[in-house]
């Protein structure tokens, strides 16, 4: 099992073979009804359907390839009026010179764009994960968390009914990121 300083183990293996139904079950509280391969954004994942409904999506690929799919997303947000605040639109320009410098083409350069990125949502820098409720943490429709460490992105995310933003439903996204994580892509 790697350590906290050993990069995740790389599999050649399909994005359903990352996560076992053990952290699929643990993280949706629901046994797993079936998996199926697709792609968000041009990147592979995997998405399980749940025996109590709903559903959870793993994403576990090289940093290099998420940090290719950031630059669509940065024109939005720069053409957006999130950018009219002055430290938004810096972080953003920041970011765009780090894809347009090629810093994003090595593990460390892909995942300090991530790092910029968690900062984008109000998050202090150096961060190399961030846990969200989407939309919301009042309403949450789905929980997704996103770590990028050692040249590996990873994501899980629970869509489901019931979701409360509260330490449990966190712990359950932290157990799930760290067992993908480690597993590796």
């Amino acid at each position: 099992m790697p350590t906290d300083t050993e990069p995740p183990q790389v599999s050649p293996s399909s994005p359903c073979s990352v996560a076992d139904d053990a952290t699929i079950t643990a993280l949706g509280e629901s046994d797993v009804a079936g998996a199926e391969e697709g792609s968000v954004f041009g990147v592979s994942n995997c998405r399980y359907e749940l025996t109590e409904g709903g559903t959870v999506q793993i994403i576990s690929v090289p940093a290099t390839l998420w940090a290719q799919q950031i630059p669509e997303a940065l024109q939005q947000i720069a053409g957006s009026p999130i950018a009219d605040a002055p430290l938004t639109a810096a972080k953003v320009d920041a970011a765009l010179e780090m894809v347009a410098d090629g810093q994003t083409n090595t593990d460390e350069g892909a995942c300090a764009l991530f790092s910029l990125m968690v900062e984008l949502q109000g998050l202090a820098p150096g961060q190399t994960e961030v846990v969200n409720f989407v939309p919301s943490g009042a309403r949450p429709l789905a929980v997704n968390g996103q770590r990028c460490t050692d040249g590996a992105y990873t994501s899980v995310q629970l869509e489901t009914e019931g979701i409360v933003d509260d330490a449990e439903t966190y712990a359950r996204v932290t157990e799930a990121l760290d067992a993908v994580h480690t597993a590796g892509f």
